[in-house]
């Protein structure tokens, strides 16, 4: 009998279906998110174990375990305390490189610059922030952040090369004080959003404009996986995943809200709660192509999966609209 804990509270859950720890914990996930409440911690028999290590979970059938343990707090308060925890990080990372100090070549720092840049993507993802045109297109903090990734990318390749470290230290100098500065400002931006009361015409407006610029961005995603260009399809993979989880986390919300019903959603398409049940599961195929760093699957989930269904997108998120604007008006 499987024993369930959620912040030290035992559950009274039913598995029916769940063969691995990955469905039990995509179950409960989903559970919390019904209650506006996020994953941050796991242990299995007392082992702690990554969130994010969705393989190790696929790996462990339910029967080889006796107790499961999630830590969960609320989502907006996780936004607001990674917003702190980039900018304590930036800021601690900006004194080192001003100090001369040899610790901005190791790997926990060069991790760390990649934890601050995908953050940020998660973040402005969630909050519909266009990071391509923020301050301008021309000084973009997702151009900034495309140089830093590549310069780090660049050192990993020969991390002792002192030409490498030399040119990597250059980057630093040149992206480090805008990247702080921007994110600052982005950041910002976050925590005004999570502070504000929801709006959802206009988040079904942004995320019809989202997907209709991701559509585009993720056109290249294939042929750049194949040609060298990694670091920028690895940064339209996370932006493509984050979006579809904001669509799939929107769509839940209203539904529990009574303001809309799935059940009777359709367009053109077909209907949106089997739209969302196929998207969900490609997204898993992503995440688990990505930490596999299966270029190959990547590249044929985008070429023939993506793009295909994110065409679908803006004629559910119509339908979706005239639903909630057509409740709201009754």
């Amino acid at each position: 009998m499987l024993t369930v804990l959620i912040n030290n509270e035992p559950i009274d859950a039913a598995f029916e279906h769940e063969k691995t720890l990955n469905e039990i914990v995509a179950s409960l996930e989903r559970w919390l998110g019904e209650r506006d409440l996020v994953c941050t911690a796991i242990e299995v028999d007392g082992q702690v174990i990554d969130p994010s290590n969705r393989v190790y979970l696929a790996e462990r059938p339910v029967s080889s375990v006796q107790k499961i343990s999630l830590t969960a707090s609320p989502l907006a308060l996780i936004e607001g305390e990674n917003c702190v925890e980039i900018m304590h990080y930036l800021s601690r990372f900006g004194e080192a490189l001003a100090g001369g100090s040899d610790e901005i070549y190791s790997p926990e720092a060069r991790e760390g610059l990649r934890w601050v840049m995908g953050s940020i993507r998660l973040l402005a993802g969630l909050h519909h922030i266009d990071l391509e045109s923020c301050p301008s297109r021309e000084n973009s903090l997702a151009k900034i952040m495309f140089a830093l990734e590549q310069g780090v990318l660049d050192l990993e390749t020969s991390p002792s090369d002192v030409r490498h470290k030399e040119r990597y230290r250059e980057v630093l100098l040149q992206t480090l004080k805008p990247l702080t500065a921007q994110a600052c400002e982005i950041l910002l931006q976050v925590n005004k959003n999570i502070e504000s009361n929801e709006d959802f015409a206009a988040q079904i407006e942004k995320l019809k404009k989202s997907f209709a610029q991701q559509a585009q961005a993720i056109e290249t995603v294939a042929s750049d996986l194949q040609t060298g260009k990694e670091v920028r399809a690895l940064a339209q993979i996370q932006k493509t995943v984050v979006l579809l989880e904001e669509f799939v986390s929107l769509m839940e919300k209203m539904h529990r809200r009574s303001l809309i019903n799935l059940d009777n959603i359709r367009s053109e398409d077909g209907e949106i709660s089997e739209w969302l049940e196929k998207i969900t599961h490609i997204g898993q195929e992503i995440i688990q192509a990505f930490d596999g760093k299966d270029n190959i699957l990547l590249g044929d989930l985008f070429e023939y999966e993506i793009r295909e269904e994110f065409k679908k997108a803006s004629g559910f998120l119509d339908v979706v609209l005239r639903e909630y604007m057509a409740g709201t008006i009754e």
